[in-house]
């Protein structure tokens, strides 16, 4: 991919930009409390090819889209309405629009809960109004366009995957055998795990 101003209609950036973002929305707290629970409902004998196999299924679906994005130089919104037609097109925005507000809500309050346990300060104040003030600062972040969001990636995502690594290390600092010999509470199937990755990162 070329170099250039992405705020420009048909500019490319390079592969690299685009990792950082990705990887700065993919690490995230929901990936950490998703990740908690399936190795709590699953165990690790079975989370472990259960986020493996549902990343090929994410993996499989981005490498269609991004290839008929690439081709047609379409945007998400224009492919919805050349496969579904002009009024299917808004039953189909319509849900994805409800589910995402509905995630984007959940994320929300997961931030606003994350950061009482940052300061004293921030544990005194209200949960409601952290995960307001979260929402304002996404927002304007968005309101910015390509170049808040390839900034913010740049900083971030070293820092998230210092962070993920580090979480990893200090989970198995006892070594693997106390995390495969855990028994899960629950009896889920591996499918079950597989849609559940699936599901939540899509």
């Amino acid at each position: 991919m070329k170099g250039g101003d992405p705020t420009q209609a048909g500019a490319q950036v390079s592969a690299w930009r685009i990792v950082l973002i990705l990887l700065a929305v993919m690490i995230a707290l929901p990936a950490f409390v998703m990740g908690a629970e399936l190795s709590f409902t699953l165990g690790a004998k079975r989370a472990v090819p259960a986020a493996l196999l549902g990343g090929i299924v994410l993996a499989s679906i981005a490498a269609l889209t991004g290839t008929a994005g690439a081709r047609s130089r379409k945007t998400t919104y224009q492919l919805i309405a050349d496969a579904f037609g002009t009024q299917g097109a808004k039953v189909a925005n319509a849900v994805l629009g409800l589910s995402i507000l509905g995630w984007y809500g959940v994320i929300a309050m997961m931030l606003g809960h994350a950061l009482t346990g940052v300061s004293p300060v921030l544990a005194a104040t209200p949960v409601w109004l952290l995960a307001l003030a979260g929402c304002v600062l996404t927002t304007a972040t968005t309101m910015f366009g390509f170049r808040a969001l390839d900034l913010l990636s740049a900083i971030t995502s070293p820092l998230k995957v210092v962070l993920l690594l580090w979480t990893f290390f200090a989970a198995l600092r006892g070594g693997l055998a106390p995390v495969f010999a855990f028994v899960p509470a629950g009896h889920a199937s591996l499918s079950t795990g597989i849609s559940i990755v699936a599901g939540a990162s899509s």
